[in-house]
């Protein structure tokens, strides 16, 4: 006898407990839908002869469901050792920060009004006040990345000319973007100086011709050439560039504003170290160094930056309220960075000690089942992020040594954890790196760990 009590009914299902979470995220008129399908397929696999239990008929809904379940954005914990992880969104933002976004953002906002005599206000001139202030620009302007940035500037500027580029700057950043298809896309013509590891001054100024209209040069984000090499220093190609009326465009990328002096790692150039150097134009990235949200950041001169809010392109590539506060109260803090600068979490993370950074692993292995094979190591960690490339600061993590399986098991569980936990594998190895873990996080990956562990 063909048995259809084991089927549930919809309402049934959707009042479930068991399966409120992947509803909620499904969203209740599509789980609805595919409860529908699902018991449809089910009831031909009854007629056909097929014997099932509640339990079995459940299962079979819940996993149909489970292949809808959308990709989520969720709060991660970084154990890969790497800071500014351009996959897991780079600078974390400062809780502060957001607090006063959040109180800013559920209100009116003066956007474009100004308090002072109530007329319609310039966009952004708060921001371009700090931006001023710190860098010791004239005038700033903000789009929403530093490759809108840099398209913006070359097609302002070098539209239908020649623009001089080392060949050992050619970048290639994230997603497979390159400097060179910017630049086509932009109008610009890409003119390629000097070898790739090594760029003289006299590569330049042999490149200059009628149609040369910028010297430009591109921080090396991402990568390193290291021994026979030259690089033509930027005080030097802007002295040419003054020289043969060119304008000097620095891409700096890593968005440096000020330095933590007692952190011993070899620093980028600060911003204000270019303008100070009389450079026309700099840009940079706001969610590297700066620690901030995704925005391309243009400072220098204001003639240049007036003629660039000018351009029908920046109306496209300008940044909406919330990215232009995050901005806003990140460079606040700024201000008073050396007494400020724990309220920029990469500061911060930069700022513990080996004792601090030890004591964090020790605990973290304290919290472990002692079956578990584990220890401490050294590790080094890297600020990531397109940043500061080679760069290596001294770390701890845990290694965990398991057989091949376990590790794999561990390793895919810890990311399926109600707050994923990111960790990397090596040489066969689970490493869990603590240098970006906060510490209110230690037990709860050791309590996921043990769980997993339980169940292998």
């Amino acid at each position: 006898m063909k048995d259809f009590s084991v089927i549930p009914s919809i309402n049934n299902l959707l009042d479930n407990n068991d399966l409120k979470y992947l509803i909620s995220q499904i969203g209740r008129d599509k789980a609805k839908e595919l409860m529908v399908n699902s018991i449809s397929n089910i009831r031909k696999q009854i007629k056909a002869g097929t014997i099932l239990e509640k339990e079995q008929v459940m299962e079979m809904i819940k996993s149909d469901l489970q292949k809808y379940k959308p990709l989520e954005l969720k709060a991660v914990i970084n154990c890969t050792g790497t800071i500014l992880h351009t996959n897991l969104g780079r600078a974390v933002l400062s809780k502060k920060v957001m607090d006063q976004v959040s109180e800013l953002l559920t209100n009116y906002v003066n956007v474009e009004f100004d308090l002072r005599t109530g007329r319609r206000g310039k966009r952004g001139d708060y921001i371009n006040q700090l931006l001023c202030n710190l860098t010791n620009a004239e005038a700033g302007l903000v789009v929403n990345n530093n490759a809108s940035a840099t398209f913006l500037i070359l097609n302002e500027f070098s539209k239908n000319t020649d623009v001089l580029v080392s060949r050992g700057e050619l970048v290639e950043i994230g997603g497979s973007f390159r400097v060179p298809d910017i630049m086509s896309l932009s109008g610009a013509n890409l003119k390629e100086v000097g070898t790739t590891n090594k760029t003289k001054l006299s590569d330049y100024q042999a490149a200059i011709d009628d149609n040369t209209s910028m010297i430009m040069k591109v921080h090396q984000s991402n990568f390193q050439i290291v021994g026979f090499t030259h690089e033509t220093a930027i005080d030097q190609l802007i002295e040419l560039a003054k020289k043969t009326s060119l304008l000097s465009y620095y891409d700096l990328g890593s968005g440096l504003i000020s330095r933590k002096e007692d952190i011993s790692i070899k620093w980028d150039h600060t911003v204000r170290e270019m303008i100070d150097l009389d450079i026309d134009l700099v840009s940079f990235s706001g969610d590297k160094l700066l620690g901030s949200t995704q925005a391309g950041i243009i400072v220098g001169k204001k003639k240049y930056i007036d003629r660039l809010k000018k351009n029908p392109l920046y109306r496209i590539l300008r940044v909406g309220k919330l990215t232009d506060a995050v901005l806003y109260y990140t460079l606040k803090n700024y201000l008073n960075f050396q007494k400020d600068f724990q309220e920029i979490p990469f500061f911060k993370i930069l700022s513990q000690g080996n004792d601090s950074l030890l004591n964090k692993a020790k605990t973290l292995s304290s919290f472990l089942n002692n079956k578990i094979n584990h220890k401490i190591i050294k590790s080094l960690a890297r600020t990531g992020g397109g940043s500061m490339p080679g760069e290596r600061l001294d770390s701890f993590a845990i290694e965990i040594s398991e057989t091949e399986r376990n590790i794999t098991l561990l390793y895919l569980g810890l990311m399926e954890a109600e707050k994923p936990i990111v960790s990397y594998l090596q040489q066969g190895k689970l490493i869990l790196d603590i240098i970006a873990v906060e510490e209110s996080d230690i037990e709860y990956i050791a309590e996921e760990i043990n769980n997993i562990f339980k169940k292998l």
